[in-house]
């Protein structure tokens, strides 16, 4: 300890190495210390060292639950709507929003149970 504290009074002028060189064990020693500035930053290190094995971070994902824009929602309320039958896949995109709106108004529970396991299963959320 009390090598320690001579390092700090003589040798701490923000250069590391200083300290490094009188104590080579000291940078390791902390690294083991839990919630050290140490042990964060090698954590730090140490994911950045495997987002470079795994390919460029730059990746974005937009989650849109807007049942409109999916077809599976939109093949749901087709469904629901005609009595079981399939969706053709030719099916024209429906413009009309106070019509989608009614058609949401006439199945509330199903298309909300939908969504809800659809989002659950997409992000993966227990429960």
């Amino acid at each position: 300890m009390d090598d320690v504290i001579k390092v700090s009074k003589d040798g701490l002028s923000g250069d590391e190495s200083i300290i490094d060189s009188k104590m080579p064990g000291l940078s390791s020693m902390l690294m083991q210390l839990p919630n050290s500035r140490e042990k964060w930053f090698s954590e730090r290190l140490g994911l950045e060292a495997m987002s470079c094995d795994f390919g460029d971070p730059n990746v974005f994902l937009t989650i849109s639950n807007d049942p409109r824009s999916t077809y599976d929602t939109r093949a749901l309320l087709y469904k629901l709507e005609d009595s079981g039958k399939e969706m053709p896949l030719d099916h024209p995109y429906d413009q009309n929003t106070e019509r989608y709106t009614e058609l949401m108004s006439h199945f509330p529970t199903q298309m909300t149970i939908y969504l809800c396991l659809k989002t659950k299963m997409f992000l993966n959320v227990p429960g």
